[in-house]
C-alpha cells in the first residue's frame, strides 16, 4: 500500500504514545491497519502482544481482513482485533466464570419494558403511574450516560447539559429511577451493554494482578474512533498502559456526534495529556472528495469549538458545483433523489449500480426505496 509522508509517519512511529488525529476520508482505517502491519513485520513485534479496539463488528472485522492479506492470516489471526465491548465481555468471562458465565446480554426491548415500568410505577410522586414528563428513550440515554461516566447505584447521579432532554426533571425522582433499574438488571441475572466497561474496569481497578497481566500482555494498545470514547473507556486505556506499553488512539474532534450517550470528544485532548510523551500527527489530505466539496466543508468546520485545527485537502482537482435542493417535504424529496439518478442514467448511459445515496437517519431509507422502487 502507498502511503503519503504524514500516513507513513503515522504507521511507523515508535516514539511511545501517539494520536493520529485523523480527517474525514483521509485513510485513517488504512494507517491504523499499516501501523499493526509494521509492528509485526518489519519490528519483530509478537502479534500476540496487540490488542486493536473499535467500536462496530464490522470494523474489526474489516481490518482483520485487511491484516490477513498483509502479514498473512497466521500473524494477523493472532493480533486480538475487537471492539471495546467484545473484549470486555469476553475477559469477564474467562475470568470470573461463576460471575458471568451464564450471563446474557439483554436486548433493547427488555431494557425499555424494564424502564416503562420503572417510570410507570405508582409513587406518593406519581399516583397515578406512568410519569408523562420521562419518556422511556429519555431515561434509557440518562440510564446510559450515568454508566459511561461510572457512577454506581450507591453514587449521586450525575445531572448536566449532556442530559439536558431530562435536567428539568426532580434529580431525586432520577436517583431512584437509576437504582431501580441495576437492581432490575442485577436481579435478572443479565447484562446490560454498558455494563459491560464499568464491570470491566472495576474487575481491574480492584485486583492489580489481573491488571498487570493484561498490561505485560498487550504492550501495544491501539483505539480507533478515539473521539466517541466515553470517561470508562478512557479510564479502562488508562489502566491498560503499564509503564512500556505503547498507546496510539486515532480519532477527529470534527467528528464526534455521540456526547449524548457518553462520549467526550476533550478525551482526544486528554490523551496528550494523560498519556506521557505523547506526539501528535494529523491526517488532513481528502482521498474521497473534491476539492470544492472540501471547501464547503472546511467552511463548516470554522464553526465547530476546535480541539486541533485542521486545514482538509485534495488532489483530486476542483469537481462540480454543489447544488442545494429545497424540497416540500420527505416525500418530495425522496422522488426528486429517483428522478435525478433516473436522468443522471439515461443522459450518461450509467448502470444502476453505479449510483449511491447517503441519508442521515435509518427512516428516510423507507421513502427512498419506494421512490426507487
Amino acid at each position: 500500500m502507498k502511503l503519503t509522508k504524514s500516513q507513513l509517519e503515522g504507521v511507523e512511529n515508535d516514539s511511545g504514545n501517539v494520536l493520529i488525529n485523523s480527517s474525514a476520508g483521509s485513510g485513517k482505517s488504512s494507517v491504523f491497519t499499516a501501523r499493526i502491519a509494521t509492528l509485526i513485520g518489519k519490528k519483530g513485534v509478537d502479534p500476540e502482544s496487540i490488542l486493536g479496539l473499535t467500536f462496530t463488528n464490522e470494523a474489526a472485522d474489516n481490518m482483520k481482513k485487511k491484516l490477513i492479506k498483509i502479514v498473512g492470516k497466521t500473524r494477523a489471526e493472532k493480533v486480538y482485533l475487537s471492539t471495546f465491548h467484545s473484549f470486555a465481555y469476553r475477559f469477564l468471562k474467562q475470568n470470573f466464570p461463576s460471575e458471568y458465565g451464564d450471563k446474557k446480554i439483554i436486548q433493547q426491548w427488555w431494557k425499555m419494558q424494564t424502564v416503562y415500568d420503572i417510570i410507570g410505577e405508582k409513587s406518593s410522586r406519581n399516583p397515578n403511574g406512568l410519569d408523562l414528563n420521562v419518556r422511556v428513550g429519555d431515561m434509557l440515554g440518562f440510564i446510559s450516560y450515568q454508566k459511561a461516566n461510572m457512577v454506581l447505584p450507591e453514587d449521586d447521579v450525575i445531572v448536566d447539559d449532556n442530559v439536558r432532554y431530562i435536567k428539568e426533571i426532580d434529580k431525586e425522582y432520577l436517583q431512584q429511577a437509576y437504582v431501580n433499574y441495576c437492581n432490575a438488571v442485577r436481579n435478572a441475572r443479565v447484562l446490560d451493554f454498558d455494563d459491560m466497561l464499568v464491570d470491566f474496569y472495576y474487575k481491574l481497578k480492584n485486583n492489580q494482578e489481573l491488571a498487570n497481566g493484561l498490561k505485560n500482555k498487550y504492550q501495544y494498545v491501539m483505539a480507533d474512533e478515539f473521539q466517541d470514547t466515553n470517561s470508562v473507556q478512557y479510564a479502562w486505556l488508562r489502566m491498560l498502559a503499564g509503564s512500556t506499553s505503547c498507546v496510539t488512539a486515532v480519532g477527529d474532534d470534527d467528528q464526534s456526534i455521540y456526547g449524548w450517550r457518553g462520549a467526550k470528544i476533550e478525551n482526544i485532548q486528554r490523551f496528550t495529556q494523560g498519556f506521557r510523551h505523547t506526539q501528535t500527527i494529523r491526517l488532513e489530505q481528502n482521498y474521497r472528495s473534491t476539492s470544492r466539496i472540501l471547501h464547503a466543508a472546511n467552511s463548516v468546520i470554522t464553526n465547530n469549538e476546535h480541539l486541533f485545527e485542521k486545514k482538509l485537502w485534495s488532489d483530486k482537482g476542483h469537481g462540480e458545483l454543489i447544488r442545494i435542493i429545497n424540497c416540500r417535504n420527505d416525500d418530495d424529496e425522496a422522488e426528486r433523489v429517483a428522478k435525478e439518478i433516473i436522468t443522471h442514467k439515461l443522459r450518461n448511459a450509467n448502470e444502476w449500480q453505479d449510483y449511491a445515496v447517503l441519508y442521515r437517519s435509518n427512516f428516510q431509507a423507507r421513502m427512498l426505496e419506494a421512490q426507487l422502487r
